[in-house]
């Protein structure tokens, strides 16, 4: 395997990530595999697998023009040298001129036998560099963080520097991106280009610099751009696990309430409700009147005293889970509309559902909701016998 991760290192670093699929396919041939590398890349080739002339040092510094300025022809660098051989200085000027680069004036180069200049160690915290930068902006390469940081071995400021260019971060000396408050809307633009257009990872921080402050409407452009359904949500913060109060602890009468608003009008926030108290703890009061203010619920004014065991019921619609029920699978983003929509159609219920059907194009099997006999409503009514066992399902 270091034989063949060496290889293309040195001759074409962009197959370093399927090293692996490549062993897989030669396994139990792997010296047939090292002999098939050097014929495709006209590398001299000896039975233990090592060049047979001397390293050319003009080699690298072709290899490197050809990374920077025409990848393919990496793999074609031997072949050229070969050609070359003796008027090396020649292909270099050849090269600067052939791809309009300005030719700097040649270093003295490294031959066999010179002793080296002496070159600063490796700073050992490299390699978290790296780990942390992919980790950050393109996951998808952790697994080749050992052969990239090979490939550039004694380079390791200037692999920082490239990665920092290559994914247009800003970047400064110490080798660390200028810091900045993470936009919330990164990861969104992150994910849809991971999921619809890969290649452009690399250029989410340009994007969202370009958009900066209209964010939303970069995400509206981009599920248009590429025909995917949008539901302008705006950023979501992480779903935390619902934390769940022990039994043996004292009843929050707030909790209900927040439930039920978010129930009718928010179920996905219906996880997050132990957060958003523990947030408002003492402020419970603002905290019902911006709920209400902010799904344009009807504040009743009443305020929930230390006495009450539970909050008041809202009379029962029969109409309402249907009406519910249906938006959530044909236009979920109509769901926190579901009682001003009712309020107009007060009265006239049957009607609402029709025109939805029709709406949506949905068979309408006439007959609406049923209404609730009055035992249940009875029942429903009547404080429950055990109000404890209710509290410890919620």
């Amino acid at each position: 395997k270091q034989k063949v991760i060496d290889f293309f290192t040195k001759h074409n670093p962009d197959k370093l990530n399927s090293v692996g699929s490549i062993l897989s396919a030669y396994i139990g041939r792997e010296a047939e595999l090292i002999k098939t590398l050097h014929e495709r890349y006209n590398v001299p080739y000896t039975e233990e697998g090592a060049a047979e002339s001397e390293e050319n040092p003009y080699r690298q510094k072709v290899v490197d023009f050809y990374r920077e300025h025409a990848p393919d022809k990496v793999g074609n660098v031997d072949t050229i040298m070969q050609s070359y051989k003796g008027r090396e200085e020649e292909l270099l000027k050849n090269l600067h001129a052939r791809y309009n680069v300005p030719s700097q004036p040649q270093e003295s180069v490294q031959h066999a036998g010179e002793p080296s200049p002496p070159s600063s160690p490796a700073s050992p915290d490299y390699k978290q560099k790296v780990v942390d930068f992919f980790a950050k902006h393109n996951p998808d390469k952790m697994n080749s963080v050992d052969s990239i940081l090979a490939a550039y071995k004694g380079r390791e400021a200037e692999l920082i520097k490239t990665l920092h260019e290559r994914y247009n971060v800003p970047y400064t000396e110490g080798g660390a991106a200028e810091s900045e408050e993470e936009n919330p809307y990164k990861q969104k633009v992150v994910d849809f280009y991971k999921e619809h257009n890969p290649e452009k990872v690399g250029d989410v921080d340009t994007i969202m610099k370009s958009y900066k402050g209209r964010e939303e409407e970069l995400l509206k452009n981009l599920h248009a751009r590429y025909n995917v359904p949008y539901e302008p949500e705006g950023p979501q913060k992480q779903e935390e696990p619902e934390q769940r109060l022990p039994p043996s602890q004292e009843y929050n009468p707030y909790r209900q309430k927040v439930l039920d608003i978010y129930r009718e009008h928010c179920p996905d926030k219906l996880g997050e409700v132990n957060t958003v108290l523990k947030d408002y703890e003492g402020r419970e009061e603002e905290l019902l009147q911006n709920l209400n203010a902010r799904y344009s619920v009807a504040n009743e004014g009443d305020t929930v005293g230390a006495e009450d065991s539970s909050p008041p019921r809202q009379e029962y619609n029969p109409y309402k889970q249907k009406v519910i029920d249906f938006y959530r699978e044909h236009n979920p983003d109509r769901l926190g509309d579901v009682s001003t929509i009712l309020k107009s159609y007060e009265g006239r219920e049957e009607e609402l559902l029709k025109n939805l059907h029709a709406r949506y194009n949905v068979p309408y099997q006439p007959g609406g909701a049923q209404k609730v006999d009055s035992e249940a409503e009875v029942s429903s009514a009547a404080p429950s016998s055990t109000p404890d066992y209710k509290q410890k399902v919620i």
